[in-house]
């Protein structure tokens, strides 16, 4: 579809708006779609009309063709900002492979198939979603005035990249876009939310189209054409895979539809795309027998990338149940059944909301007996060996016994490097170097997790998450300038994810430049808004400025996502009482007590509000109160004249402290 540019400038109700057009068939509407679209879209500065439909275009079904028409003006007005975005823009355009090489790209990235032993982490996508809308942010700067309108058909048929990409760009840009976004749908799509921007939904009759679906044969030869394209190697071969299963599925060949299926399930789990990878896992996983046959290895290929998906979403009791049922239960081959088991003890150490480290041993024991029997060359024994036992170093530090684990990873990594080639598994070797640094750092030991994690990072230079942590052990020993260095570098590496901005602004907090903290963590907020801890960090550097209106704002959101945290509680009350807000600080104390009656200094905070409100009675209970629970407080004496005279004068003439003691532990 093509991009439409008109002069002029929206109107302003039309910024930061969605629109949801919902398509009914039959029903006798005033409105059209084709009406509506013209009134919604008329004085628009650009406007983009965009298919969505995950059938059609696969996971980036709708933002490929966004990025493509830009792709052009960004090539000529800012060079640079398709360098700083080639991983995002690699990610959605996989066609410029040819022309664009990423500048960081990391073992996970580079491995080889056969020693990809570690899938991207779950939030890989959304991070190239925050980084394609940072993109969008900084083109709309260059552009020249006016309002943006992005049309999305078929939205309720996207995928979850899309509804990601879309949700996401309208809470953190639409606004400052001047952004109108209309989705086109059959039924208004669930599970997309776009924050605050005002939504409205509109009935339109949809236009009476020509059957545009091609007869059987057709569709065999237009499958078989593109089957025998030049292109077929080619990373831009990518995008005409979810045609090819749509041509396949038309001629009436669901196997050669099927394997299809199978290659762009593939392809988006090695991606990263957990949620799209799964769309195509259906209809793998209902026809899996027919599909591998006698084949095993495919057969697990297909069930450890399910059961890795589903585990990436929090969906890890589907996993252990496919993993028991289409692999323990069915394989004969002892390298599958080995793996099998190692999966499976994973998932009780790692990701199953009940963890069981002893299922897990026993898995990895049982893993190592299978893997005894199973005929491998001698350097993938030692390989898949050592993955095994380094399954097992992470159950001994879940079961608190660092030395072993660190033990285990050592060895490990020595037998790799006396049985394996130079060249060979640096993707495992780096990631055993990883696992040291984390159990040292885990344990307190700051210098030999540095020393690890530095081991780690020379092996994988451009790992973001490396440096991230590197710079976590550098925050804990207090040196800040070299944390700060560390996650300025993880920033660069990746596109943005919220946790190296948070620690970013912890540094500027430990080192009083509270500006700095600020905008650090409210740019972690824009990218995740729920981060509870984050909105009172904030808080707490506003009200080192003075800045009291705006951090009691900021506890109140914390407060809104998260009710039950008492020393929250304790602050924002603090807050009211320095206002003159005393009843309020008074109810916020009372549900701060509800909630942890054991920590004394609620106690005498609370005592403090009710004298302001002349309860001195109930005051001197709490003062009581707070002495029994820290009988050895430093202004115990203080305490106790106050309560002497709570009996024998009138309130008015008490001193009176100056204001509410700040919770700590926050």
């Amino acid at each position: 579809m093509n991009e439409l540019s008109s002069p002029g400038s929206t109107p302003a109700p039309l910024r930061g708006r969605v629109m949801r057009l919902v398509q009914r068939h039959g029903a006798d509407l005033e409105n059209s779609l084709q009406s509506s679209l013209n009134a919604a879209t008329a004085g628009a500065r650009r406007v983009w009309h965009l298919d969505c439909d995950f059938d059609n275009g696969g996971p980036w079904s709708g933002v490929h063709t966004l990025f493509a028409q830009i792709l052009p003006q960004l090539q000529t007005l800012a060079p640079d900002l398709v360098e700083r975005h080639d991983y995002e823009l690699l990610s959605v355009l996989p066609e410029l492979r040819k022309s664009l090489k990423p500048r960081f790209a990391t073992l996970t990235d580079l491995a080889p198939p056969t020693e990809r032993i570690r899938l991207f982490p779950a939030d890989r996508a959304l991070r190239i979603v925050h980084g394609l809308i940072d993109l969008l942010a900084a083109f709309k700067s260059l552009d020249e005035p006016g309002s943006w309108v992005i049309t999305c058909q078929s939205f309720d048929r996207s995928g979850d990249l899309c509804r990601s990409f879309f949700s996401h760009l309208v809470r953190r840009q639409g606004r400052q876009l001047e952004l109108l976004l209309i989705t086109i749908e059959d039924e208004p799509a669930s599970g997309c939310a776009f924050g605050t921007a005002p939504t409205s939904t509109v009935y339109v009759a949809p236009p009476t189209l020509p059957e545009s679906r091609p007869p059987t044969e057709e569709a065999r030869q237009e499958a078989l054409q593109l089957e025998s394209s030049p292109d077929r190697n080619e990373d831009s071969f990518q995008l005409q895979i979810p045609r090819l299963i749509r041509l396949w599925g038309r001629a009436g060949q669901p196997e050669r539809r099927l394997r299809w299926q199978h290659e762009a399930f593939i392809q988006a789990t090695l991606h990263g795309y957990y949620a799209d990878a799964l769309s195509y896992a259906q209809d793998l996983l209902a026809h899996l027998d027919d599909f591998c046959g006698n084949d095993e290895q495919r057969r697990w290929n297909i069930v450890v990338k399910v059961a890795a998906c589903y585990s990436a979403l929090d969906r890890s009791d589907e996993a252990l149940t496919l993993l028991q049922q289409a692999a323990l239960d069915r394989l004969q081959n002892p390298r599958w059944i080995a793996q099998a088991h190692y999966m499976i003890a994973m998932l009780h150490a790692r990701y199953l909301a009940d963890k069981d480290l002893a299922q897990a041993e026993a898995h990895l024991d049982l893993g190592l007996e299978f893997l005894a029997r199973a005929e491998l060359p001698e350097d993938q024994r030692h390989f898949e060996s050592v993955f095994n036992r380094n399954g097992m170093a992470f159950a001994r530090h879940r079961q608190g016994d660092p030395a072993e684990a660190i033990e285990l990873c050592r060895v490990g990594l020595q037998e790799l490097e006396e049985h394996l080639g130079e060249e060979e598994h640096k993707l495992h070797r780096s990631v055993l170097r990883y696992n040291i640094a984390q159990v040292y750092a885990a344990s307190g030991q700051l210098d030999e997790a540095w020393h690890q994690y530095t081991a780690a990072m020379a092996m994988d230079v451009n790992h973001s998450e490396y440096y991230n942590e590197r710079g976590n052990v550098l925050f804990k020993q207090g040196r800040l300038d070299e944390a700060i260095a560390d996650y300025e570098r993880a920033k660069t590496l990746s596109p943005p994810y919220p946790e190296v901005f948070v620690n970013l602004g912890q540094c500027f907090r430990m080192k009083g430049d509270f500006d700095r903290a600020i905008a650090y963590f409210e740019t972690a907020l824009d990218l995740d808004p729920t981060q509870n801890w984050v909105w009172v960090m904030k808080a707490e550097c506003l009200e080192e400025k003075g800045c009291l209106r705006e951090a009691l704002r900021d506890y109140e959101v914390a407060l809104e996502l998260a009710p039950h945290q008492p020393l929250v509680l304790g602050n924002r009350a603090r807050l009211h009482y320095e206002a003159g807000s005393f009843a309020e600080a008074l109810e916020d104390l009372n549900r701060a007590l509800l909630l942890s009656p054991d920590t004394a200094d609620l106690y005498q905070n609370r005592a403090i509000a009710l004298l302001a409100l002349d309860r001195k009675d109930e005051a001197a209970r709490d003062l009581e109160t707070y002495l029994l629970r820290n009988p050895q407080a430093a202004d115990a004496g203080e305490v106790e004249t106050t309560l002497a005279g709570l009996r024998s004068v009138p309130v008015e003439a008490l001193s009176q402290p100056g204001s509410l003691r700040e919770m700590e532990g926050v």
